[in-house]
C-alpha cells in the first residue's frame, strides 16, 4: 500500500536545500522522522508542508541514517535516538501569483502544492499542462522556471518526490497556472549554525602602577 508522503518529502527537501544554499552542506533529512513525529495527525494519509516546518522548528530535523524511510506510519516515534539535528528559525508564505513565487524562489526552492490528475503519474519529460481543475491533492518541490518552454507559455522546473524513474531523472516542466500549482506555498527561514564558541580565560591582576591600563 502506498504511503502518501509527499508531504514530507517536499518539506524536508526544501530545508536540505537551504542547507545547500547556506552552508554548502549536502544533508540528507528524515521523511520518515516527519511522518512518525509530528504533533498534528499527519502521517500516509497526507499533511501539509508548514506543519512539517513548524515541527523542525520546535524539534529539529533528524538525518536520514538515523531515521530510513519505510513507507509507513504504524511505528512508534523514535524521538530520544536521533541527536543530531538541524532547526529552522521559522517559515513563511508566500502568494501563488507567478511575480511572488518567482521572487521566492531567488532565495531557494520552495515547496508547494498542486492538483495531480492521473496523466501526471505517467510524465516522462517534456511540457506538462493539463485544464483539469480539482482539489490541491500533492506536494511538490520548485527549483526554477523557464519562460522559453511550452511553447513560449513558461512553466516551474519541479522536482517530483516519486524517484528518478518519473519525469526527467526526478525532474519536470509543468505550464504556467496549470493544476493548480503554487497552493499553499512556503518558505523556510533558516540561519545556519555559527560554529562559534566562547571560552572564557580568567585575567591576571594588572601590574600595579601610577598609570591607568
Amino acid at each position: 500500500e502506498a504511503c502518501g508522503s509527499c508531504w514530507a518529502f517536499s518539506a524536508t527537501a526544501a530545508f536540505e536545500s537551504a542547507i545547500r544554499i547556506h552552508e554548502e552542506a549536502d544533508r540528507d533529512l528524515s521523511a520518515q522522522q516527519v511522518i512518525l513525529c509530528n504533533p498534528y495527525g499527519y502521517g500516509c494519509d497526507g499533511g501539509w508542508m508548514g506543519r512539517a516546518y513548524d515541527f523542525f522548528v520546535a524539534a529539529g530535523a533528524a538525518r536520514e541514517e538515523c531515521v530510513p524511510y519505510v513507507a509507513d506510519d504504524a511505528d512508534p516515534c523514535p524521538d530520544g535516538r536521533c541527536f543530531e539535528r538541524d532547526y529552522l528559525a521559522g517559515h513563511h508564505s508566500v502568494k501563488s501569483t507567478i511575480r511572488d513565487l518567482k521572487a521566492a524562489l531567488l532565495d531557494g526552492p520552495l515547496a508547494v502544492a498542486m492538483t495531480v490528475h492521473e496523466d501526471f503519474l505517467c510524465y516522462t519529460g517534456g511540457c506538462y499542462s493539463s485544464t483539469e481543475s480539482g482539489t490541491p491533492n500533492h506536494g511538490i518541490l520548485l527549483v526554477g522556471w523557464d519562460d522559453t518552454t511550452c511553447d513560449g507559455a513558461g512553466a516551474w522546473i519541479v522536482k517530483n518526490s516519486w524517484g528518478p524513474g518519473w519525469g526527467d531523472g526526478g525532474y519536470g516542466y509543468i505550464q504556467y497556472h496549470s493544476c493548480g500549482i503554487g497552493f499553499g506555498a512556503e518558505q523556510v527561514d533558516y540561519t545556519p549554525p555559527t560554529g562559534i564558541e566562547i571560552a572564557h580565560t580568567p585575567i591576571d591582576d594588572p601590574p600595579r602602577s601610577a598609570d591607568p591600563l
